[in-house]
């Protein structure tokens, strides 16, 4: 089995959406606490070992990393002195980062970049907020506040432009709609204490209060609501720290609407 040794703490792995044998690695000094972090890019070698093809150094420890859905070349770093930097594979070492978002005012947990659109990708903070950015933007296009402590996790829905999660240690899991000025969804601490799926008829009724759907229709992701109506599962892990939206099918397969979400 392919095995590379960091010099540093691992804490994010992530595969390209281009090149099949390539991942980046987000690591951090010390378990993340104190000092310096690097980013490595690696390669599955013909051979079977995982080669070294760039790294970049940082002056605080890094937490996640993303790769761009648009070029194959960028990379997002999620930093502990509370920067967002981007990096540019086709660029030396000196020459990056090409960019670096510095408005977050506590460290950066995750980082996720929109599959759908490719034009976008969130942040999550220590600071309680996560951010919408793109690119060519030179800050960030909007700032979600609703959370009370740390948010640990933000993740698009992969079937869906304008929907994503979030998971914070106010124990609180939000669903939140671009289109709406508020998040749609909030599952308070009560509803779960282990790991949880969203999505199919039997979670929904064991959650109290119960979860209802409104406007439901046909997406193309898994998960169901009644005879033909299938909806976007989500999996949130204990503590409030990681999820995923589930998928099924193509990667990118698109969804035409998502039902909106309300709690009755």
């Amino acid at each position: 089995m392919p095995r590379f040794k960091t010099t540093f703490n691992g804490y994010s792995a992530r595969f390209s959406p281009f090149v099949e044998n390539r991942l980046a690695v987000a690591t951090a000094q010390n378990f993340g606490i104190i000092g310096n972090g690097r980013l490595h890019v690696l390669e599955l070698a013909p051979g079977g070992g995982l080669v070294e093809v760039m790294a970049y150094d940082t002056a605080d420890g890094l937490y996640d990393c993303c790769w761009s859905e648009a070029n194959e070349n960028l990379l997002v770093s999620a930093s502990g002195d509370g920067s967002v930097k981007i990096w540019d594979l086709a660029l030396p070492p000196a020459s990056n980062p090409i960019r670096s978002f510095e408005e977050h005012i506590r460290e950066v947990q995750s980082v996720d970049w929109n599959v759908v659109r490719r034009d976008s990708f969130l942040s999550s903070s220590w600071d309680d907020t996560i951010k919408l950015w793109a690119l060519e933007s030179g800050q960030s296009i909007r700032t979600f506040r609703e959370h009370t402590y740390c948010v640990y996790s933000a993740v698009w829905n992969p079937a869906h432009p304008d929907v994503f999660a979030s998971a914070s240690g106010d124990c609180t899991l939000r669903i939140w709609d671009l289109r709406e000025p508020r998040s749609v969804l909030v599952l308070p601490p009560t509803t779960w204490r282990s790991s949880l799926a969203i999505g199919t008829n039997t979670a929904a009724d064991r959650l109290s209060p119960p979860l209802r759907w409104t406007e439901p229709s046909v997406c193309g992701t898994s998960g169901r609501l009644g005879p033909g109506r299938a909806v976007p599962s989500l999996w949130l892990g204990c503590k409030g720290m990681r999820m995923r939206f589930g998928e099924c099918g193509a990667r990118r397969s698109m969804s035409r609407c998502l039902p909106r979400l309300r709690m009755t």
